[in-house]
């Protein structure tokens, strides 16, 4: 495993430790649609694709 994906798993696993137990039955069953403002597009959507596992569909 490279450098890259050792960070990437520790910021995914970070972030699933802040999802409370049971998240995943919640009233929420996905996302629609969000507006992103970033000034590096391709290092926002690989953060939402490889981090979030919300790839951009369009």
């Amino acid at each position: 495993m490279t450098s890259s994906n050792s960070k990437t798993e520790a910021m995914r696993e970070r972030l699933h430790s802040l999802i409370p137990q049971g998240g995943k039955d919640g009233p929420t069953q996905g996302v629609n649609h969000i507006a992103v403002f970033a000034k590096d597009l391709e290092t926002t959507a690989k953060f939402y694709d490889e981090i979030m596992d919300m790839p951009v569909i369009r």
